[in-house]
């Protein structure tokens, strides 16, 4: 059996304007994902492919929140 994995923005409807074009990545499912098999290795060896393809779209991981996108890490305050 597979299983789906997702990155998902732990900021996702946060404040966000759609109607400036400014929409979170997850709001249109826009994020990193892949499917794993069953067993534990391979889906920590595909976690591990998420964490990089995120690092390299421009998601961050952010300590004691979460993976965060592109859009919602622009539109953090200066």
């Amino acid at each position: 059996m597979a299983i789906w994995i997702e990155l998902r923005c732990e900021r996702r409807g946060d404040g966000l304007d759609a109607s400036s074009g400014k929409r979170c990545w997850s709001d249109d499912n826009n994020g990193p994902g892949e499917m794993a098999d069953d067993t534990l290795a391979n889906m920590a060896s595909v976690y591990q492919f998420l964490k990089q393809d995120a690092a390299k779209a421009g998601w961050k991981l952010i300590r004691g929140e979460g993976w965060v996108c592109p859009c919602c890490l622009k539109g953090e305050p200066s």
